[in-house]
């Protein structure tokens, strides 16, 4: 299919986008989509995953975010912090207007390099967590003082990085519990 169909529009120059999906089982689910492993092979370019972190849905703000899966020959991870490339949100609680926005990772400030690690409030984020095993997201933003999104981006760094594991709980919401002690010198807790 590869050669016969994108790869073939692509060789002839406009860009070429595919679409994936995993299956619905949470349970069942691995990583990829089925059969994703040989088509990420396959792949020339960049593979993204999008990750639902809040439900999209008439009414509701649901956000996303995005991860880059495969990027050949690189141009697209040299932007990323961490894995994530960007965190998407979808307000649609105005039932006239429907707001959708695509903020890069590291937006809100960035260091000489132009990243930014909030590495104190990822150090508060993961006391808060290893305290409240099983804290969702809205309960972590409203024990953390300070903005919403540097929060967000701490708990993008430590869920990418593994000090933090995601795991989708009751109604979907999405848990988090500690699996490394994060400290501000950047350092896992023996």
């Amino acid at each position: 299919f590869y050669a016969l169909l994108p790869r073939w529009i692509a060789d002839r120059g406009p860009a070429t986008v595919l679409i994936d999906h995993v299956i619905k089982d949470d349970d069942k689910r691995g990583k990829w989509s089925i059969g994703g492993q040989h088509k990420l092979a396959g792949l020339d370019g960049a593979a993204y995953q999008i990750k639902s972190i809040e439900p999209f849905g008439r009414g509701k703000r649901g956000t996303a975010v995005i991860t880059v899966a495969k990027d050949r020959p690189g141009y697209v991870e040299e932007h990323a912090l961490g894995r994530t490339v960007a965190h998407f949100t979808l307000d649609a609680t105005d039932p006239n207007i429907t707001t959708t926005t695509l903020e890069p990772p590291h937006s809100t400030a960035t260091d000489s390099d132009g990243f930014f690690e909030p590495t104190h409030v990822m150090q508060r984020v993961s006391r808060y967590v290893e305290a409240n095993p099983s804290a969702s997201k809205n309960m972590i933003e409203n024990a953390i003082k300070g903005k919403a999104t540097i929060i967000r981006l701490a708990l993008d760094i430590l869920t990418n990085r593994e000090y933090l594991l995601a795991q989708r709980g009751h109604r979907s919401a999405i848990t988090f519990t500690s699996a490394i002690p994060y400290r501000e010198s950047g350092s896992a807790l023996k």
